[in-house]
């Protein structure tokens, strides 16, 4: 079976739990935020990422980190 991910850009709190399901909520512009207001387990600060450029670019942060950081075969942004 191939390992299908469907990435969330998210501004505000998510209880979806990772790992779960191929729905995958990311905190988009976390970079931006402070330590303790991520909004999901995933940001895209994290690995290879632009997530300080959120305000010009926003959803889009979160597909760039899919697209450098993701294991997954085929992903997708909702």
């Amino acid at each position: 079976m191939k390992n299908i991910r469907l990435y969330v850009s998210i501004f505000k709190d998510s209880a979806e739990e990772t790992n779960k399901n191929p729905i995958v909520p990311v905190s988009a512009g976390a970079a931006l935020y402070g330590k303790n207001d991520k909004k999901a387990a995933l940001c895209d600060n994290t690995g290879e990422n632009i997530s300080v450029e959120n305000p010009q670019y926003c959803e889009l942060t979160v597909q760039y980190w899919a697209w450098k950081n993701s294991d997954a075969d085929y992903i997708g942004l909702c």
